[in-house]
């Protein structure tokens, strides 16, 4: 995974946007976001959708090392909408799932009722085993 904090820095200059705008738009105190860019503070799932809508990129820039892209980018789906209707797509028993993919079988409940978010590494092991994208995984709509 490439190095968030200067992820979210370049993106911040590239769109000549302060750091107290953007912790605006997402919802947080300008020193939590100084702390995302500083690396001091991990990056929460639910934070990552809003900044992919806001800087109009995928996900996969964060998290699977694409190269900067810029797209049109909306959330179609809620993370834990999504990862129910794959599961139960795939016939799959949340235990199953969350055994595979390292999490007691109560934290991914808390998943799919929307109660709690994964951490980057969880997300991109769901990603994987249930064989789609991270943006796909989240409900990010993006196009060119």
């Amino acid at each position: 995974m490439k190095d968030l904090s200067g992820q979210l820095r370049y993106l911040r200059k590239k769109t000549k946007t302060t750091q107290t705008q953007v912790s605006e738009i997402i919802g947080v105190d300008y020193r939590v976001y100084q702390k995302y860019e500083y690396g001091e503070v991990e990056l929460a799932l639910h934070r990552m959708i809003q900044l992919c809508i806001f800087f109009q990129i995928s996900i996969s820039y964060f998290v699977q090392n694409t190269p900067y892209r810029k797209y049109v980018v909306k959330q179609t789906t809620e993370f834990s909408e999504r990862i129910a209707t794959i599961r139960k797509e795939q016939r799959l028993r949340q235990q199953d799932v969350a055994k595979e993919i390292g999490v007691s079988e109560r934290t991914y409940r808390r998943y799919e009722a929307g109660d709690t978010c994964p951490n980057i590494d969880t997300l991109c092991k769901l990603a994987a085993f249930y064989g789609v994208s991270v943006d796909y995984l989240v409900g990010l709509d993006v196009a060119e």
